[in-house]
């Protein structure tokens, strides 16, 4: 992340208090897009930390805890928005173990950790239970697979049942993406029977001390909440009077849908809270995990016109951003409300239509509207972004992710939280394998086939590289701790080049990277090994060598999702404000 801020002049006056959830965000008719356009590039995506702030206080008003609150990773594993959440105190709900690393790369304590997946890792599950987070499991065979493994002990951490309902839930409007996001439908693939639960309990050793209940996505009324909350307390007191375990904590999942349009209605945060507070009972601790209903207003994208052309009387806007960053939006017709540059709402309806860049006519963000002036160069704003976007971004077309950028919570400071994606790093590019077509097959002509004499060899290699780069100098100096594992240092450099060469650079990281995991594991000296499985390097320019370089290092948190004697970390370095930066993965 990057921890330089630049102030922006926000467009008009501010608006009286946040958005409600229920409603259309209207933080984001005040951005100025065009600036942002120019300084940051498009597509773009924006987080407001003042509305995603505003979102989780609301929901602690049900919970009282702000750990009760527990941020579903799979909507948006943006590090920033978790790391956000986190440092609130909230939880994470987590269906891998790639979401476990990015909840463990924020610092997010295993007692604020769910685990909840219909396929799980199960030794992932072990581990989790042994280091105090908490499993839901969705299954009988998962749930005997615990009891087995833990043979009548228990850990630190926590077992909660996934309930699937007897009796369907629905929605208030029929739609044609409802079977898509039918969580809680009786014949989902989620959950055990509640009908099954009270006699598997009889017979089960493991201690249960909570029960999960989701009872969907993009929810249009509050019934089917009241409903889940009746049934999951009718199910921990038949649990109470029939088996030995104590059912302690009730998670209501998420499922509150909000508007992606103007004219669509949902219930706000507060209408829920209102509705579901006068039917908890003091025995209980509640959890949820609200998607769309916490993030989902707090994201805009920034997004550029770049063609306009008119087909048998239609005119069309072309936009650089589409299915490969909303794949939600166009694949499941939901329409997100669009601003113009002017900040007002673009019409549902018209001769006109608003298309993505991409080679698939469905790639529609609207299908009917009014372009009225707009014109190539332009910028809009797509509302409601938070979730299920970035998650499901894709590279369709060959286009890659955006930059993400960060509101401050007094809308005064914005910063880059997020590069946007490179094509080198893509799987395709590094992850080919260009030498298996010669392992596998002869050449066609052997005659082609030639050996190079040594003194071309000589001829032709890097003289520095070969024998001179061992003569690069430097040394570490002026090393600052800025805070839990970010530090600064300085390394003074020399050498027969007159410019720093990248093997130089990943020294020089390296080392600093020793120095710096050290310091934080309390060492005095270098007296165990440190070493890097995995590097990510980027150079933009040439920085020449014999003055100081500038580093600066962020480490973080232990991202081991076992319990392990090796402790591993990522960590971020920059060389001179970024002109050299990379990751290394450490073990220690």
């Amino acid at each position: 992340m990057s921890t330089s801020n630049s102030a922006i002049s926000l467009v008009g006056e501010a608006p009286a208090a946040d958005t409600p959830v229920g409603e259309m965000a209207t933080w984001t008719r005040r951005l100025p897009q065009k600036e942002l356009a120019t300084r940051f590039g498009t597509p773009l995506f924006i987080t407001s930390l003042k509305q995603l702030t505003a979102n989780a206080l609301q929901w602690q008003q049900l919970t009282g805890h702000a750990g009760d609150i527990a941020w579903p990773v799979k909507a948006n594993p943006s590090l920033a928005i978790l790391q956000h959440l986190s440092e609130r105190g909230c939880s994470a709900d987590c269906a891998s173990e790639h979401e476990v690393r990015l909840a463990r790369l924020v610092g997010l304590p295993w007692s604020r950790l769910l685990y909840n997946s219909p396929v799980p890792n199960r030794e992932l599950m072990v581990s989790i239970l042994e280091l105090g987070g908490t499993v839901v499991v969705d299954s009988v065979p998962l749930l005997q697979f615990l009891a087995d493994r833990f043979a009548g002990r228990h850990g630190p951490g926590q077992v909660f049942l996934r309930v699937s309902p007897r009796l369907p839930v629905e929605y208030l409007h029929r739609t044609d993406w409802e079977s898509s996001v039918a969580h809680a439908s009786n014949s989902s693939k989620f959950g055990i029977p509640e009908e099954s639960i009270v006699g598997l309990l009889q017979e089960c050793r493991l201690p249960i001390r909570g029960l999960h209940l989701h009872v969907g996505t993009q929810m249009d009324h509050l019934r089917p909440f009241l409903s889940a909350l009746e049934l999951l307390h009718g199910l921990a007191d038949e649990i109470h009077r029939s088996t030995s375990h104590e059912i302690e904590a009730l998670d209501m999942g998420g499922g509150l849908g909000i508007g992606f349009q103007s004219a669509e209605r949902f219930p706000s945060i507060s209408a829920y809270v209102e509705q579901i507070r006068g039917h908890l009972r003091p025995a209980y601790r509640y959890l949820v995990e609200p998607g769309h209903a916490l993030v989902g207003n707090a994201v805009a994208l920034l997004t550029e016109v770049r063609e306009i052309k008119e087909i048998r009387g239609r005119r069309w806007a072309l936009v650089d951003v589409g299915t490969d960053q909303l794949a939600k939006v166009t694949l499941m017709n939901w329409y997100h409300e669009i601003l113009g540059p002017d900040g007002n709402p673009l019409p549902t309806t018209g001769p006109d239509a608003l298309g993505g860049p991409h080679c698939f006519a469905g790639d529609l963000l609207l299908p009917e509207t009014e372009l009225g002036e707009i014109q190539r160069g332009d910028t809009l704003i797509v509302q409601h972004v938070g979730a299920y976007c970035y998650s499901l971004a894709n590279h369709f077309n060959g286009r890659f992710g955006p930059a993400h950028v960060m509101l401050s919570e007094d809308d005064v400071d914005l910063w880059k939280v997020q590069e946007p994606e490179d094509w080198f790093f893509h799987p395709g590019t590094i992850g080919l394998h260009p030498m298996s077509n010669f392992q596998q097959k002869p050449l066609e002509n052997p005659d082609v086939a030639m050996d190079l004499c040594d003194a071309r060899v000589l001829n032709l290699s890097s003289t520095y590289l070969r024998a001179t780069a061992c003569e690069d100098r430097y040394e570490l100096t002026e090393m600052r701790r800025l805070g839990n594992g970010i530090y600064t240092l300085e390394a003074p450099t020399s050498g027969k080049v007159d410019f720093v060469s990248m093997p130089l650079a990943i020294r020089i990281a390296r080392d600093a990277a020793i120095v710096a995991s050290l310091d934080m594991l309390g060492k005095d000296s270098k007296d165990v090994s440190v070493w890097a499985s995995h590097l990510a390097m980027t150079a933009k320019s040439v920085i020449r060598i014999g003055q100081p370089l500038r580093l600066l290092l962020r480490i973080s948190p232990s991202i081991n999702t076992k319990p392990s004697e090796t402790t591993r970390c990522l960590v971020h370095w920059e060389i001179n404000e970024g002109e050299f930066k990379g990751v290394f993965r450490l073990s220690i």
